[in-house]
């Protein structure tokens, strides 16, 4: 869970209650995504990083993980398999946005 965004300044919550300092790297209000790089100067042994996948590799069939805190819900983790790579605005009734969408049966 995200708190108090000053400046892009937060504070997060994790999983076990304890609580970090982190930044707001980049945002997107359109689609409420946010991704915050977490200040590492503690030591933690629990932080393990994961490896991200690039979207542009992405294929039709593989298998999907989201997590995050989407609409202020705290710890929220769902799995799909992908259906499309490249679904446009305009198929999904927003014509005046040109984005690409990935297309999964993953909750989200």
């Amino acid at each position: 869970m995200i708190q108090q965004c000053v400046d892009g300044e937060v504070l997060v919550t994790m999983w076990n209650g304890t609580k970090r300092q982190g930044r707001v790297h980049s945002l997107d209000q359109g689609t409420d995504i946010a991704l915050v790089k977490l200040d590492m100067s503690q030591q933690d042994h629990e932080l393990v990083p994961v490896k991200i996948g690039k979207s542009s590799t992405l294929r039709a069939g593989e298998f999907v993980v989201a997590l995050g805190s989407p609409l202020l819900l705290q710890n929220s983790v769902t799995f799909g398999i992908v259906s499309s790579t490249a679904r446009l605005g305009s198929e999904l009734g927003i014509a005046q946005n040109r984005t690409e969408f990935i297309q999964t049966d993953a909750a989200i």
